[in-house]
């Protein structure tokens, strides 16, 4: 074993008092923040003494310790006891309340309880925070689990997200409200067809698309924003076909990260950023995939997005002819990150094929502007702080949502979960 990474186990074994446990598997993990920042653990995996050995297809016994470390901090991301059992002899934290978790979170990250984090909610024996910035909440969301058995002996704790370091932020007061986000609020609000298996028919509905709003109504951030992805609209057209066979190759994630890597914090490929450059060369590839792959399709697909995945390209493009069905045609293309060739491809077509034949509704009987005036006391509009990935920092927005619908034929007003 490496020595630095022996120094790890050394002292994982001592900050935890795992003296009656013995190291039985270790590796090292890679993975990017929603701050687009490189992360370096140490995963390891802890049997009790009375435990030689079990087969890996086995289920994992009672008692073994799951422990993830930080390289570059030596905090600690994950400790879990498996089947909520520990063999400690000096638990890692015994409390009676919630105090006395806060206390013990806040010496762990060094972050300030009401400041960095709050509490979010109990479900059964485990508790869970959430991360915020001055008392908003953010966007990816993050959070802590943690949990005890009986006697109150810590068995799982988790952190989802970043907890190690301060977020950057720009600081400004909250003043978007419905009223002046309403031209932005009534694009979002389109009517949809959504499939109701129960009956076996389709609703037309109007609903509001989530998203996030700039505070100063200056642009949006999607609802589901990820790190190094450049929205576009490009719609791929050819004068001629060029039908050809195409080979699938396939998808190898390159995972293995040597110690070397680790101990440099050497960026993970995910975080390189896409130029101009190399969306014109995507662009170039895709279009020539389509006139080997669907040589009769030119000018039947848009491009929407590009995206670095590991080591290679996600390329997302979706039918231009319009479509109200939340299930749309789709097609996901997959690039080598270093030669921007394709080698595979996932078309949803055989999967919406597969969907039952449902009841078609009748015609739509409620404008737009009608079902929008029926429903719009309902809209939500929180503040939020979202990962600004341009600016490397948060920016407060609104986040749009609504939990209503309204019935295209009926103009009755429903939830979104009844359909």
């Amino acid at each position: 074993m490496d020595a630095r990474l022996q120094e790890l186990v050394d002292y994982t074994q001592e900050k935890l008092g795992l003296e009656n446990y013995y190291l039985h598997s270790h590796d090292l993990d890679r993975s990017v923040s929603n701050q687009n920042k490189t992360l370096y653990t140490l995963e390891m995996e802890w049997l009790p003494e009375h435990i030689k050995a079990y087969d890996e297809e086995d289920e994992v016994p009672e008692g073994v310790a799951s422990i993830s470390i930080y390289i570059d901090s030596r905090k600690f991301n994950s400790i879990i006891f498996v089947g909520g059992k520990s063999y400690l002899n000096k638990p890692i934290l015994q409390v009676k309340d919630k105090a006395g978790i806060i206390k013990w979170i806040e010496a762990e990250t060094g972050l300030t309880y009401e400041e960095d984090f709050v509490f979010w909610r109990e479900e059964e024996t485990r508790l869970s925070f959430k991360r915020i910035i001055i008392g908003v909440e953010i966007s990816p969301t993050e959070w802590i689990d943690i949990e005890f058995d009986e006697e109150g002996n810590l068995v799982f704790f988790s952190m989802y997200g970043d907890f190690m370091n301060k977020l950057l932020v720009k600081e400004e007061l909250y003043t978007l409200d419905l009223h002046k986000a309403e031209q932005i609020t009534k694009q979002q609000f389109q009517q949809w067809d959504f499939p109701v298996d129960e009956q076996k028919r389709i609703v037309r509905a109007y609903a509001i698309e989530e998203i996030y709003i700039r505070n100063d109504l200056s642009g949006t951030f999607s609802f589901e924003p990820t790190l190094n992805t450049k929205q576009v609209d490009y719609v791929m057209k050819w004068d001629v076909p060029t039908p050809n066979r195409f080979k699938r190759k396939q998808v190898e994630l390159t995972t293995k990260v040597t110690p070397e890597q680790a101990f440099a914090c050497e960026p993970h490929p995910e975080t390189f950023p896409l130029t101009d450059k190399d969306i014109k060369m995507c662009v170039k590839e895709v279009r020539c995939f389509l006139q080997k792959v669907y040589p009769n399709d030119s000018g039947n697909w848009r491009m929407t997005s590009i995206h670095r995945h590991y080591d290679f390209i996600d390329v997302k493009l979706v039918q231009t002819a319009k479509s109200n069905n939340i299930n749309k045609r789709k097609l996901l293309i997959m690039l080598d990150g270093s030669s921007f060739k394709a080698f595979n491809y996932m078309d949803n077509k055989g999967m919406l094929e597969s969907l039952p034949n449902y009841k078609m509704p009748e015609e739509i009987n409620i404008s737009k502007e009608a079902a929008y005036e029926a429903v719009k006391s309902h809209f939500i509009l929180k503040p939020r702080y979202v990962y600004d990935n341009d600016n490397e920092e948060y920016t407060l927005c609104g986040y749009l949502d609504c939990h209503h619908y309204v019935d295209a034929e009926t103009g009755k007003v429903g939830l979104l979960n009844d359909l």
